[in-house]
């Protein structure tokens, strides 16, 4: 498990959104602003197939011969998680583990606490004038996501 450690705290410490290795070539980070080369050396195959061992389970490594790829997800770090997608044929293996950071607590409450005045909004709306429930359908629209949709859902009804 040391392994895994390692790669995620080289991913995270390069703010990376993925880390990516293939036979024959050297590992890198992949970030907004480009890549990063985690080492000078290329990968062989001995070290792939260890670093599949300590990646994947018993189950998905048998899902990676039976059906040449796989997805597993590894346990959270801190407030990231993280997903390994890998593909092996004969000789040849493909490892991406995928970065998906969590949303800033500010950032998330400052949306559902907008999201509730929409939808309270909606739903005083509806009760009153049917031009204003049209308005608010309108800005709902205008909004992203399943939030939108669900104020739309408010202000139509």
């Amino acid at each position: 498990m040391a392994l895994v450690e390692s790669l995620l705290t080289a991913m995270v410490r390069a703010n990376g959104d993925a880390l990516v290795m293939h036979v024959g070539e050297r590992p890198y980070v992949v970030r907004e602003s480009g890549t990063i080369d985690l080492s000078t050396q290329s990968l062989n195959l001995d070290a792939m197939t260890g670093m599949l061992a300590q990646l994947l389970p018993a189950e998905a490594q048998n899902s990676l011969h039976e059906f040449g790829a796989v997805e597993h997800q590894l346990p959270p770090k801190d407030d990231d998680r993280f997903t390994v997608v890998a593909a092996r044929g004969g000789d040849d293996i493909w490892i991406e583990i995928r970065r998906r950071r969590k949303r800033p607590a500010v950032a998330a409450a400052a949306s559902a606490a907008s999201v509730a005045d929409a939808i309270g909004r909606a739903e005083t709306a509806r009760a009153a004038d049917g031009a204003e429930g049209a308005r608010v359908a309108e800005v709902a629209r205008a909004a992203d996501g399943a939030e939108g949709a669900r104020v739309a859902e408010v202000a139509r009804a």
